[in-house]
């Protein structure tokens, strides 16, 4: 039996896909090379494409528009999200003034970043849906 998601399902599965395909990313940036390049490339790209697929297949079979309670609940768990995010840096700021880190940036630091603030608003979202708040 095929279960209708509603759009709130849908947008929940659509920031957990995007934020699987930043970590996905971040693990074939920092995966080493292997014996042969092709096989790290053709995993990676296929697992990335596999769940592209499923985004573009969640995105284009939605056909309502979100009600005020949660557009709301949208804008709260953005706010939440925006709110760690500030903490997190400004944690960070004051740790580094302390402690010397050399941090290098990489672009799968980056991409894990990415993944992790896209699950973190999407959990809120999806908390705040199913608290009825």
């Amino acid at each position: 039996m095929k279960t209708k998601k509603n759009l709130t399902e849908r947008i929940y599965t659509i920031e957990l896909l995007s934020g699987m395909i930043f970590y996905s990313l971040g693990i074939l940036f920092v995966t080493p090379p292997t014996n042969s390049e092709f096989t790290k490339y053709t995993i990676g790209g296929l697992m990335i494409l596999v769940l592209l697929i499923i985004m573009v297949v969640t995105i284009l079979t939605n056909t309502e528009k979100l009600d005020e309670r949660a557009l709301n609940n949208f804008y709260k768990s953005s706010n939440i999200t925006f709110l760690f995010i500030l903490l997190f840096l400004l944690v960070g700021g004051v740790a580094t003034y302390f402690i010397p880190i050399g941090l290098k940036l990489s672009p799968a630091i980056i991409s894990f970043i990415l993944a992790v603030i896209l699950i973190l608003h999407g959990s809120t979202f999806r908390s705040l849906e199913i608290s009825g708040k």
